[in-house]
């Protein structure tokens, strides 16, 4: 943007640590810090137009909806949660409000951190469009474009869907999309802890974080990306179930999935 690399992600990241250095770290000064700069991004998307913000949020900019749905939470001040619904990338995360698989081709791990603060948003406001665009995600990504570890993307790319069988190579499963996937089936998780998908959600975590710690990085060019240059199977939704999280998976074998 600009000619810098993702400002908006990087401001994510400062703005994360402050909020943890907070929560865990009991620093209240981090709050403070936290709102200065969250005042100085605020001013910026002041001056945009709607159509503005749109091209702005085409360059990558983390789960800073999420950031500022907390200082929210933290601080009772209403103009945070007003910035982080202007955060709203109308491109990708409308589609999934209206239940159309448009993820092909995009980079996955800029998606799941919109929708994880999607997904903080419904849990302070209890709008409902904010929960079904989070769960209909999960479930897209776990059904139609996830490796067996619990990974998914080639090269950080999501391949068109159910087409794994396609793209076992060595740059797969980058574990920036699994640590996001696993916030976001977290998040899940606590808002369906009274109801049975609630359990499959904690299963699939576990195996996740499991297979991806047993995964050979050493077979990787990057560390940051498996290989996959062994047969694999995927996930897939049982016909004639409504979306939702977790609703109606089951594992296919891998002489199954050959076809995918």
């Amino acid at each position: 943007m600009n000619g810098a690399w993702s400002p908006l992600y990087n401001w994510h990241k400062v703005l994360a640590g402050l909020l943890d250095a907070d929560r865990y770290c009991g620093e209240k000064t981090a709050v403070d810090v936290a709102t200065r700069l969250g005042g100085y991004i605020e001013s910026l998307f002041a001056e945009l137009t709607p159509a503005q913000v749109q091209q702005v949020l085409l360059c990558e900019y983390g789960g800073l909806n999420e950031s500022f749905a907390e200082l929210h939470a933290r601080t009772g001040q209403l103009r945070w949660l007003a910035l982080s619904r202007k955060l709203f990338d109308q491109k990708v995360l409308q589609p999934l409000i209206e239940g159309r698989d448009e993820l092909a081709n995009l980079h996955a791990n800029t998606q799941v951190p919109k929708l994880i603060g999607l997904h903080r948003l419904y849990e302070l406001t209890g709008e409902r469009d904010y929960a079904r665009a989070a769960g209909f995600f999960w479930d897209l990504v776990t059904s139609r474009y996830s490796y067996v570890i619990g990974g998914n993307a080639d090269r950080e790319y999501f391949q068109a869907p159910l087409s794994i069988s396609r793209h076992i190579t060595e740059q797969t499963c980058e574990s920036c999309i699994t640590y996001n996937m696993l916030k976001l089936t977290r998040q899940l998780y606590a808002a369906h802890v009274r109801h049975s998908p609630a359990v499959l959600l904690a299963i699939r975590g576990f195996l996740v974080l499991r297979r991806h710690r047993d995964g050979e990085p050493r077979t990787a060019r990057r560390l940051d990306l498996l290989a996959k240059a062994q047969i694999t199977v995927r996930f897939e939704p049982e016909p004639n179930v409504s979306a939702g999280p977790v609703f109606g998976v089951r594992l296919l074998t891998a002489e199954a999935a050959t076809g995918a």
